[in-house]
């Protein structure tokens, strides 16, 4: 096993990057615990717990502080809050007492908790004696009466509830799983080792064992390195609080139907990601060993993660249980006294994932091992297709290379499968077509163009007819004696004409925002482009491009060095040919990945609300308001379109560079994929809070 060890410790690229996730897992951690949500953070409300005698008088103060503040119009901050503003203070305060409350009605929740269960097994509806409904809530009331013993304490927790919530851990140790297969299995695959030490005497289960011992050694340090950090990084900023307090002292966990300290709670969490780590190492291990190549392994990855990510979404508790994203929330299963119907019987959840761990453990180091003894009876060519042309050779050089490209790195298939995910993300798209929506569009065909005296004396008008028509629901409510009834429908008609007025204040609020050389613009399409979600769906965008050019590009350059082709090229004198041709089959490539990512963005939005008026200045509209006045609307929008196309020519060249240098496949995929992918998540991230 020291050998194999050494395949994975010697790869610095490798070993790079996995030092890497473990800085990164500690920097977006202390962020997590130091992020302001509401205005405040855990260590403000760490603070608050250690006077809790005077919250009571302070949040009295704060209450008389607020009512001068908004008499005299004077927001102005004391001094001595721990936060920006007496509101941001107070609220902070109420989050202190929700949380003290939790705890000293514990005893009232529980009470309530069994009176329900006790008058659904009363009632009528609840089914025949022997259904599962009726036992798991009889097993419900057991479970709650075993609790009444319990007394929680007034303790903050709050580096429990930071290390409870964080599963970007969970995605960091994937990757100390991912990392050594690929270089342990798919690496030695694909360059033909495995057909030479297979038969040897020490080959086989022996080489497999190996294999995988050094995978759990690699995935257990960074198991202990990752968690490690979370725990030490929480501990000494916010604390875990008296450990020997119950689990429900935490708050958000009065519903745990488990009788565990806050320490206890700790060690079944380690325990838990544990069993959830070797769970992982074998399922990476088995995917490798399945596929010939770690492109393969990656898709194959890709794939049933998005089928995790569909089941965990979903409201049956089944599908929620048996995926790897759904088993990976280890507060959302141990938080609630869930049963699984297994044939009418209540299971626990909770035990029944850890059984499935520990099955998916054996089953795929099982199957991991009979895919690694199979040797094909005949080479497998890699990413040959048998259709068509593609089975004559190839004399011209060009068309060789795009051969290569197009069928034996998969680039036209990942082009099919772009377009159909951007398809099918598009052909539902979430178009707001309200009232309000509606009747601003029409006001702003109107007022479109520069302002005019005309269009401020019919904005007037409107405004008085408006006016008017309250006046007359307010007649008909208060001066006639009509019952609510009778006056909804006398004021009907008058009702659907106000329906009006939404769309027009808005109208009118931006026509009021116009200053010299600025036009009216309909601008629901530019923000839906150009605003916050309009710039996240971008990015997701930009994540799909990232992905495709990864996975077609990353193997183009170096796979002529694994199997020995270099050599050939450089004997025949035409690397700087052959290299100039991958590069023009890529740009080939690049354009159409780049339309088929961004363009349907664009048309939905034209389509759905058009773009009117392109000629017009850019600060015209409020997600422009911020550029110079001299800056056109179509000036903004082609700078984007060359910015997202210098992105794209960068990272395409960027994966280039290192498929050359690295001079290996995996190495490529996954470094590239740590510098494209990983800041474009953190700035949606971001953009999303």
């Amino acid at each position: 096993m020291k050998y194999e060890l050494q395949k994975v410790l010697r790869s610095y690229s490798g070993i790079a990057i996995l030092v890497l996730a473990i800085f990164v897992n500690g920097i977006l951690f202390y962020s997590q615990c130091t992020k302001k949500p509401d205005g405040f953070t855990l260590l403000h409300i760490k603070e608050k717990y250690n006077h809790l005698d005077s919250l009571s008088d302070e949040l009295k103060d704060l209450d008389k502080q607020i009512e001068m503040s908004l008499l005299s119009g004077n927001l102005s901050s004391s001094n001595d809050l721990i936060t920006d503003n007496i509101f941001t203070e107070r609220k902070l305060d109420l989050e202190v007492v929700e949380r003290v409350t939790q705890v000293l009605e514990y005893q009232e929740y529980l009470t309530e908790i069994k009176q329900q269960a006790m008058l659904w097994v009363n009632s009528a509806f609840i089914g025949p004696k022997d259904s599962f409904s009726l036992q798991s809530l009889r097993r419900s009331i057991e479970v709650y009466t075993a609790l009444e013993g319990i007394s929680p304490k007034i303790t903050f927790s709050g580096g429990v509830e930071a290390i409870s919530n964080w599963r970007t851990s969970d995605l960091f140790l994937l990757l100390f799983c991912l990392l050594p297969s690929l270089q342990l299995i798919t690496q030695e695959h694909t360059a033909g080792y495995k057909l030479l030490l297979l038969p040897t005497a020490n080959g086989r289960s022996g080489l497999y064992l190996r294999k995988f011992g050094s995978l759990v050694v690699i995935a257990l340090a960074g198991w202990i390195l990752l968690y490690g950090t979370n725990f030490f990084i929480a501990e000494k900023l916010l604390g875990f609080g008296d450990i020997s307090a119950p689990v429900q002292s935490i708050y958000g966990f009065h519903t745990c139907p488990f009788v565990l300290t806050i320490g206890e709670f700790l060690v079944f969490f380690l325990i838990f990601k544990l069993v959830l780590l070797l769970s992982m190492a074998s399922f990476t291990f088995f995917l490798c060993c399945i596929s010939r190549d770690g492109m393969y392994a990656l898709v194959y990855s890709a794939l049933i993660a998005g089928v995790s990510l569909i089941m965990n979404l979903s409201s049956n508790l089944w599908l929620r249980s048996l995926n790897l994203i759904g088993i990976s929330d280890f507060r959302e299963i141990l938080n609630g006294n869930f049963f699984l119907n297994f044939a009418g019987i209540p299971v626990w959840r909770v035990a029944f994932i850890v059984l499935f761990c520990v099955a998916c453990i054996f089953v795929f180091c099982i199957g991991g091992m009979v895919a690694f003894f199979h040797i094909p009876s005949h080479p497998i060519l890699r990413g040959t297709v048998r259709i068509g042309i593609v089975r004559h050779r190839h004399v011209n050089l060009l068309f060789h290379e795009a051969h290569k490209f197009l069928f034996m790195n998969h680039a036209l298939l990942v082009l099919a499968l772009f377009v159909i995910i951007q398809a099918a993300t598009y052909l539902n798209y979430n178009i707001q077509s309200d009232s309000k929506e509606y009747y601003y569009r029409q006001y702003s065909e109107l007022l479109s163009g520069p302002p005019s005296e005309e269009k401020y004396a019919f904005l007037q008008e409107e405004k008085e007819h408006f006016k008017e028509l309250k006046e007359k629901i307010n007649l008909y409510t208060s001066s006639f004696n009509l019952s609510s009834a009778d006056a909804f429908l006398a004021t009907k008609h008058l009702s659907e004409q106000l329906e009006k007025e939404q769309g027009f204040e808005q109208a009118m609020s931006q026509y009021e925002s116009l200053q010299d050389e600025m036009s009216y613009v309909y601008q629901s399409g530019y923000t839906k482009l150009y605003g916050i979600h309009g710039q996240v769906e971008a990015l997701w965008n930009l994540i799909k491009l990232f992905l495709a050019l990864i996975i077609t590009c990353s193997g183009f350059f170096a796979q002529e060095y694994e199997v020995g082709m270099s050599f050939l090229f450089r004997a025949s004198c035409k690397t700087s040919t052959i290299m100039g041709r991958k590069l023009l089959i890529i740009l080939f490539f690049l354009f159409p990945a780049i339309l088929i990512a961004f363009l349907p963005q664009y048309m939905i939005t034209y389509y759905s609300y058009g773009l009117p008026q392109m000629s017009a200045t850019a600060n015209s509209l409020y997600v422009f308001q911020c550029v110079p006045p001299n800056l056109k609307i179509i000036q903004i929008i082609v700078q984007t379109a060359i910015t997202l196309t210098l992105i794209a020519v960068i990272a395409c060249s960027l994966i280039v560079f290192l498929s050359c240098k690295t001079k290996n496949t995996i190495l490529t995929l996954i470094i590239s994929g740590a510098i494209l992918l990983f800041p474009t998540l953190l700035t949606i991230m971001f953009l999303a809070l």
